[in-house]
């Protein structure tokens, strides 16, 4: 059986219907359609590949399972005119009302914003289900809607100018200063179907609209498009306009929309009924004008002329075409190979495996090719040495693509033993390790081989720029990192002893120094290579059995107000290997409880997770969650009826904590890789941080960057290493920090006695200014910098008012850190701005480098940053990465800080 959720859309055919179906089908749903004419849908569905998810069914053939979890109701004003329905309206949304009150499913009803008199029974009918607590409803109201697909025949504004742009007809529009309500159908289908998967719309009427323009500027939107017909205007038929409470308007550009839904119809052809030609007959007639038939009936194209060869200059010019073909077609194969290749390697950042080994196989085949057919050209006389280098440079694709190909082999056992050591099977741990790790040696020694190959190859600035030396060094530095890790995984899995692992889950929407608030924790068990036991718990139950004072650090206790400090704010220290050893000891002292290591976790991952293994449903709160109302959801119920002391957002967490690693637990192998890519991208981001007892595999993690750690780094001569992190901790108890919105500009003074440094920090609250002094974000920001470093000024500017800000400076681990405590109210910004310097000890006149590295924080995602190094007048620098000179003595970045940033200049 299916776990894909099941939509039911009672509607007949329309584009409305059509593309709300569509829709459903993206989001992995399944889709039960009840109409009266089925066969009408059958027939305009064969476009939808996917069309094993869809069952279209009569009303006299309704048949609902348990599994059905949404209804959308789309009233028959959509429907085509050439659709007759046989069942009443009446009968229609009564049928609709008893399916989502019997499976009490989350219904939406879609209206016109208009109601006929006739329809008001109908509507009335639907929003009584608004009140009803047996039933979970809201209602969709669109305006004049258009787009792909729309239904000329209707009597429309923009039909009618659709259709102005192929006939003669006469354009019939209301009069020109009327305002009238427009709704681009794809994008309404798109924001409906996510409404409905997520938990918002209940209980309200929305209309969702494009536009709210005069009809003149309709009118405007049409000008680049020719009108045969003549406008005349028209009174507007008399309507009823519901009670609505909000109005929501969709990101569509009115002329882009336009142009879209014309482009749609030159493609596919314009149906609509010819009103002239139905007067006379009495009877409704369809004309199929194609807009390509047209043209090429108005155009009369002139044959060119050609001119005559005589039967030797063909014989002549065929002959040369062969011998050039035949000379370069080596090159023109390992051209084609070379290509494959460079998108195979762009892939492999973007961790999309199966295009990788497309890519990589495809790469090999012409690679191959070329060398077949260099080593014999290679032979010939004369111009054999035109191919020596073909079959050099063919041999090393072969060779590299080989090694990408066994990259991917052995990715895919290590995600199968991953599975299997998640699901408790039976395997010998050793024996797979030992497999994995030969394989690794092997991968390790030909990446030599390869790296030897294209030494020896003369100077290639394409290959030195696309493929440097510096890429094979560091491939073969992480191989190396793998074989050790991997020889140390029987150990670490509980092969001589069972293992217990900490795991922290953090909530990064109340931001805490390494990732999150601590919500809920769980004891993940290993035994002889299984994972026996995982046990999740919340934190506040085990922070109640904390006997004793113990003295909080000084920013809980003064802006915090706590007098004690507990496991849920151990995360204190950036450094999260410090931060995992403080857990440790509070997990001991609370609960008895020893650990082998520990393992930090925030919401992005989980995010990360459900958008792989598809949505998971939390029985206790009535809420199926996936990636895209993830953090809408967990929002919503971690702030809704929470008071100072609740345990309400902690348990919601923990339900969703615990959901979560049994659906891992149930993974299957083909989701196996992906889930292996999607841990790796979360370690290289560090939404997953380790800690581990086992010393050998701790320094692997940690030569990784998986550790969370405060990493300074030192270079001898004539250089300076440059080091910064904002550290954030929301003590504001919310979860604020999904509304907030941070950039950062970082200004580098290298042209002086001293480095200066200035970075500005800009935060945006987004909440809604109604939450009040629950919507603030009480944020006490650290900045680390070198011990060397002596801190200038600390301002906080908001809008034109500026003032200096008292600090806190600590010495810690080799760096200092200045901390600050701001609030930033809903519905407003500020910015804090650091200045600090050391002096310069750089020799511009010899070689030298200047190194930037700027901490990521844990349980950010990707904040905008701008990095300026200003160099002396007339310094000549190189940049890595690649920089953008913006003028000659300043050097910038523009990028997000998706991971931590570095960069060097050297002269």
């Amino acid at each position: 059986m299916s776990q894909k959720p099941l939509a039911v859309i009672v509607s007949e055919f329309s584009a409305l219907s059509l593309s709300v179906v569509e829709n459903l089908l993206a989001n992995f749903c399944q889709v039960l359609i009840v109409a009266d004419d089925a066969s009408f849908w059958k027939s305009s569905i064969k476009h939808i590949q996917t069309k094993e998810d869809i069952n279209i069914v009569d009303f006299n053939e309704i048949s609902v399972s348990k599994s059905a979890s949404y209804l959308v109701f789309v009233d028959n004003y959509y429907k085509k005119n050439e659709i007759v329905s046989n069942t009443s309206d009446i009968l229609r949304i009564k049928e609709a009302i008893s399916l989502s009150r019997d499976h009490s499913l989350k219904t939406f009803f879609v209206f016109p914003s208009s109601i006929k008199t006739d329809d008001q029974e109908v509507f009335v009918l639907a929003n009584h289900c608004l009140t009803d607590d047996s039933t979970t409803a809201g209602i969709i109201f669109t305006g004049e809607v258009f787009g792909p697909r729309m239904d000329l025949n209707r009597s429309s504004n923009i039909s009618s100018l659709i259709k102005g742009v192929h006939g003669n007809e006469d354009i019939y529009l209301s009069h020109e200063s009327n305002s009238l309500v427009l709704t681009y159908i794809p994008d309404f289908a798109r924001v409906l179907v996510r409404g409905l998967l997520s938990f918002s719309t209940i209980g309200q009427r929305i209309l969702y609209l494009t536009e709210k323009i005069e009809v003149k500027g309709i009118v405007n939107s049409f000008s680049k498009y020719r009108l045969k017909g003549k406008i005349r205007y028209r009174k507007l038929t008399p309507f009823t306009q519901p009670p609505t409470s909000k109005h929501l308007k969709m990101k569509t550009n009115l002329s882009k929309g336009v142009a879209q839904t014309i482009q749609w119809f030159n493609s596919f052809g314009f149906v609509y009924e010819s009103r002239q030609k139905a007067k006379e007959t009495n009877k409704p007639e369809v004309a199929i004008k194609s807009v390509k038939s047209f043209i090429a009936k108005s155009i009369k194209i002139k044959k060119p002329s050609i001119p005559k060869l005589s039967i030797n200059s063909n014989k002549t010019l065929l002959a040369a075409s062969i011998l050039f073909l035949l000379l370069v077609f080596p090159y023109l194969l390992l051209l084609s190979s070379s290509g494959a290749l460079f998108f195979a390697v762009k892939q492999i950042s973007g961790v999309e495996v199966s295009k990788v080994e497309r890519l990589a196989t495809l790469s090999s085949n012409l690679a191959k090719g070329s060398n077949i057919v260099s080593g014999v050209a290679e032979r010939a006389p004369l111009i054999g040495g035109l191919y020596q280098g073909s079959l050099k440079y063919s041999q090393i694709i072969i060779d590299g693509t080989s090694l990408i190909n066994k990259g991917i082999s052995l990715t895919s056992s290590a995600s199968n033993m991953f599975v299997n050591v998640v699901k408790g099977e039976n395997i010998d741990i050793s024996k797979e390790a030992i497999n994995l790790s030969v394989e690794l040696g092997l991968m390790y020694r030909n990446l030599g081989f390869l790296e030897s190959d294209l030494k020896e190859i003369e100077e290639n600035p394409i290959i030195e720029k696309y493929l440097p030396l510096s890429i094979f060094s560091e491939a073969r530095n992480k191989l190396k990192l793998s074989q050790d890790f991997i020889n140390n995984l029987p150990s670490l899995l509980g092969e001589d002893a069972s293992k217990t692992y900490l795991i922290l889950f953090q909530n990064n929407m109340e931001l805490r120094p390494t990732g999150g608030f601590i919500g809920s924790f769980a004891l993940a068990t290993f035994d002889n290579g299984r994972l026996i036991d995982i046990n999740v718990s919340d934190v506040y139950s085990a922070d109640g059995q904390l006997k004793g004072h113990v003295e909080p650090p000084m920013p809980i206790s003064k802006y915090l107000g706590e007098a004690n400090w507990y496991l849920r704010d151990s995360n204190w220290a950036a450094n999260f290997v410090n931060s995992a050893q403080k857990a440790e000891w509070f997990l001991d002292k609370e609960i008895d409880q020893a650990v082998d290591g520990v393992i930090g976790v925030d919401l992005e991952f989980a995010k990360i997770i459900l958008k792989e293994i598809g949505p998971i449903y939390l029985t206790d709160y009535g809420q199926k969650i996936d990636h895209e109302n993830f953090y809408e959801i967990t929002q919503f119920e971690s702030e809704k009826e929470f008071f100072p002391g609740s345990r309400k957002k902690a348990s919601f967490l923990t339900a969703l904590s615990r959901e979560l690693l049994n659906q891992l637990v149930r993974v299957n192998e083909n989701l196996g890789l992906t889930m292996f890519q999607a841990f790796y991208e979360s370690l290289e981001s560090r939404h997953i941080q380790v800690f581990l007892h086992d010393n050998a595999s701790q320094s692997v993690v940690n030569e990784f960057g998986w550790d969370g750690g405060v990493s300074l780094k030192v270079c001898e001569g004539n250089c300076e290493v440059d080091y910064l992190g904002l550290v954030e901790a929301n003590l504001g108890v919310n979860k604020v920090n999904y509304h907030i919105d941070r950039n950062m500009q970082l200004d580098v003074y290298l042209n002086g006695g001293v480095i200066k440094r200035r970075l500005t920090a800009n935060y945006v609250n987004k909440a809604n200014r109604q939450l009040g002094e629950s919507g603030k974000y009480s944020n006490y920001l650290r900045l680390m910098m070198p011990l060397e470093a002596e801190l200038e000024s600390v301002g906080l500017v908001q809008g034109e008012n500026a003032k200096e800000l008292e600090f806190d400076v600590v010495e810690l681990q080799g760096k200092k850190e200045v901390g600050v405590y701001f609030e930033v109210l809903p519905e407003s910004s500020k910015t804090v701005v650091f200045v600090w310097s050391q002096n310069n000890q750089l020799d511009y006149s010899s070689d030298g480098n200047y190194n930037l590295y700027w901490r990521k924080q844990a349980g950010t995602v990707s904040d905008p940053i701008t990095v300026n190094i200003i160099i002396p007048q007339g310094l000549n620098v190189t940049g890595f990465p690649d920089t953008s000179l913006t003028n000659e003595n300043m050097v910038s970045y523009n990028t997000t800080l998706t991971r931590d940033f570095s960069s060097r200049l050297f002269w």
